[in-house]
């Protein structure tokens, strides 16, 4: 089989970071200001915050959407507090995909009372899968080679 010619670049479908936007989603709906990939230093002295970070998923299909998976942590002071926010961020989820560029948003799992093992602070983690739409450029240019 030949290789496809590049004289015009390779072009390929390009995905958008998972964990910049679902931390952008969260931010703008209002329920954290504070989104961080990982624990942050002295992070009992900024609760409520909530960590996100992608934790693998199913990768491309169809051509045009990636399947991730995200791990969300929620920290507050207060369990009651840690609980509630993670069911919002449960349900906002739920919908994102009405608001914006993503597909099939999926709950695979519920919210969780999961405390610090080290400093006992209340936390709540849940899971969730989506689906983001990728967009087709350029990858590789090879004008002027």
């Amino acid at each position: 089989m030949p290789y496809p010619s590049i004289g015009n670049g390779i072009r390929g479908v390009v995905f958008p970071d998972p964990v910049v936007a679902v931390r952008s989603w969260v931010r703008r709906a209002g329920l954290y200001q504070r989104v961080y990939p990982r624990l942050p230093e002295k992070h009992l002295e900024k609760r409520p915050f909530l960590i996100v970070n992608e934790s693998g998923g199913s990768g491309p299909h169809d051509r045009v959407f990636t399947r991730v998976r995200l791990q969300f942590e929620c920290w507050h002071e207060d369990s009651d507090d840690s609980s509630k926010a993670a069911r919002w961020l449960a349900s906002l989820l739920l919908v994102w995909d009405e608001y914006e560029d993503v597909w099939n948003p999926r709950i695979i799992q519920d919210p969780t009372d999961m405390p610090d093992p080290d400093t006992g602070s209340p936390v709540h983690r849940l899971a969730a899968e989506v689906s983001f739409v990728g967009e087709e450029q350029e990858i590789l240019s090879t004008e002027g080679a």
